[in-house]
């Protein structure tokens, strides 16, 4: 179990080095950089510091299992010093680029086409989740009065609760929160319209369009992993029956995130690939916008109308944070990041 746990915590130190794989042409670290400009050199040091960031966060995982969560947490800023200060050693290398003139968003050619998104996993995670609370519900009188809520790494117990709806429930509850966050994270980039402020090549464009549509369907297919081993963990901690699973339901978890954020990023870098490749090579125009993106990374530019654009940095799309749905994305995503370190504390 801990071993897992200091996977999943190196693997996000490991992402780090999408960003560099994944750059759109003719940028680096949020910079526009002329399409002759060798990056390698630069990428090579950022990955080399993710690669050590993975191995210190792995062995600290593995030597302090009892903080695994919040040393998961470090590796966030870790990684976004490594970005700052390579955009530091970049800064001198950056071209200013076009001014941008006349509305782009009013421009329908600058509007990124996102391919149809398949949802069954989300519905088949959905499925699962009502079954295993309609299968739970059928048993309520085999439900003991009080049951274990909480074990150590040994999956021993070590708290339990009295009978109750909610208590019994409330493994089925929080896997509805996550299928339900899952996918309002992923909705708005489905209905919005996406504009390119980055790579306006029509292979750029394809390939952004591909990328969140990919994004949108294995994250379904990640989603019912996950709504997999927390249904096993909701049968296994109420139902004595089941009682013998838990440590599968947990390595079933475990393993579903660290495999599924692996074949999603496999699955977003194939179909991004096959979407280039059907265009020839061609170099977008390079916008004078360095200054609208904070630190390489987030859109902030009131005077746009466009409410979701492209990356400048990593693949996909991000929002303007200048409106208030970037906000609010911004802080959902806060929220969740930081709410499992403060439960450490409770």
């Amino acid at each position: 179990m801990t071993i897992l746990l200091a996977l999943s915590n190196a693997l996000v130190c490991c992402s780090g080095m999408l960003y560099t794989r994944l750059a759109p042409h003719g940028t680096a670290f949020g910079y526009r950089v002329p399409f002759d400009f060798d990056r390698a050199p630069e990428f090579r040091r950022f990955n080399f510091s993710c690669i050590l960031a993975a191995l210190f966060v792995f062995v600290l995982t593995v030597t302090l299992p009892a903080f695994a969560v919040p040393i998961g947490l470090v590796a966030i800023p870790v990684l976004g010093w490594c970005w700052l200060a390579s955009r530091r050693r970049i800064q001198p290398h950056r071209i200013e680029g076009e001014v941008l003139s006349g509305s782009l968003t009013g421009d329908g050619d600058n509007i990124i086409t996102v391919p149809p998104v398949n949802l069954l996993g989300y519905w088949l995670a959905l499925a699962i989740i009502l079954l295993t609370v309609a299968y739970v519900a059928t048993r309520w009188p085999d439900i003991p009065a009080t049951f274990a809520t909480h074990f150590d790494g040994s999956m021993q117990p070590d708290a339990w609760s009295d009978k109750s709806v909610g208590s019994v429930f409330a493994m089925s509850i929080l896997n509805l929160v996550v299928w339900l966050l899952l996918l309002g994270c992923m909705a708005p980039f489905l209905v919005v319209p996406i504009y390119a402020r980055t790579d306006t090549s029509p292979g750029g464009m394809a390939a952004t369009g591909a990328a969140v549509s990919a994004s949108a369907t294995a994250l379904g297919w990640f989603e019912f992993a996950l709504a997999a081993g927390l249904s096993l963990a909701q049968l296994a901690m109420v139902i004595p029956d089941w009682s013998g699973l838990m440590g599968v339901a947990v390595t079933l978890t475990l393993v579903g995130s660290i495999g599924g954020t692996i074949g999603l990023i496999a699955y977003i870098m194939h179909a991004m690939d096959k979407a280039r490749a059907r265009y020839p090579r061609e170099y977008s125009r390079s916008f004078r916008s360095d200054s609208y993106y904070k630190a390489g990374m987030f859109y902030v530019n009131k005077d746009d109308p466009a409410r979701i654009v492209d990356k400048r940095d990593g693949v996909g799309v991000s929002f303007n944070f200048a409106h208030p749905l970037g906000t609010i994305y911004l802080v959902t995503v806060l929220l969740v990041s930081f709410a499992p370190l403060l439960l450490v504390f409770l």
